[in-house]
């Protein structure tokens, strides 16, 4: 299982989205994954994607759904997490997961891999969400942290992608994430090394003061993230140093190029 968290609109279904190179998980600069998400390697599925939603129990609560275009299967998926729940008229039935499945061979090392384990990846609701869902309590913002420390934590060693805003990624909410790795890092004694990843995204969209360049900007991230007193993390004599792997992406315009560029008005691409 690799595991995509971090802050809402940093882009985590966009990066998805061009990963498995299907145009499925909704996309917005509000809140769109409302629920955890699964999205599990089926190499007999062929182009098709199918849909299916499960209760806390694994109960299936909204059958499974045979899509063979990705605008079909996007528009029964943004049917079921509306941007303004609030206030839709749709009446779903209260499910606690969607499980999606489809062909993720080309994500694998080799094609001898894809007997040895399935891949899934799971997309979660971002940290700070209720923000944007305009929930005054803190109730969602606690539970989507949760489902993020609970794979950090996990004794099954799940990968973990924490996302963020290249232009806007100062937020106290990375916090608990970093004391929860730092935990795991010295229980593990530095195994997990390729377990947690940073992935910047939105890079094209940095303005540079001079002399700056985005190698400096991952530098600022890295010291951003590796500064102790900041996050409440005591210095021991069994501490282990956590070195963060940070990733500097744009999933809009990989996605774009997956696309294809002429396909795109001018102003739809802001590179």
């Amino acid at each position: 299982r690799v595991v995509f968290a971090g802050l809402y609109s940093s882009g985590k279904s966009m990066i998805i989205n061009t990963l498995i190179r299907h145009d499925i998980l909704p996309v917005s600069d509000e809140t769109c994954t409302a629920k955890v998400c699964r999205i599990v390697h089926d190499g007999n599925i062929g182009n098709a994607v199918t849909l299916e939603c499960f209760d806390s129990n694994m109960n299936s609560v909204i059958g499974l759904h045979t899509f063979n275009t990705d605008e079909a299967c996007l528009n029964f998926f943004s049917a079921l997490v509306p941007l303004n729940p609030e206030t839709s008229n749709v009446k779903i039935p209260d499910f606690e997961s969607i499980e999606i499945h489809v062909n993720l061979a080309h994500l694998y090392p080799s094609k001898e891999m894809e007997s040895e384990f399935t891949l899934t990846i799971v997309d979660t609701p971002g940290t700070n969400s209720s923000k944007t869902r305009g929930i005054s309590d803190n109730i969602y913002d606690n539970l989507d942290k949760q489902i993020t420390i609970d794979a950090i934590t996990n004794q099954n060693k799940d990968m973990v992608v924490i996302c963020v805003d290249a232009q806007n990624y100062e937020n106290e909410s990375l916090g608990d994430l970093l004391r929860e790795i730092q935990e795991v890092s010295e229980e593990d004694k530095g195994s997990f090394t390729d377990r947690f990843l940073f992935v910047v995204n939105k890079c094209d969209l940095l303005k540079y003061k001079s002399g700056e360049n985005i190698n400096r900007r991952k530098e600022g991230f890295s010291k951003y993230l590796m500064d102790k007193k900041r996050w409440g993390i005591k210095e021991t004599e069994s501490t282990v140093e956590f070195v963060p792997k940070i990733f500097m992406t744009s999933a809009y315009i990989e996605y774009a190029i997956q696309k294809g560029v002429s396909k795109f008005k001018k102003d739809d691409l802001y590179f």
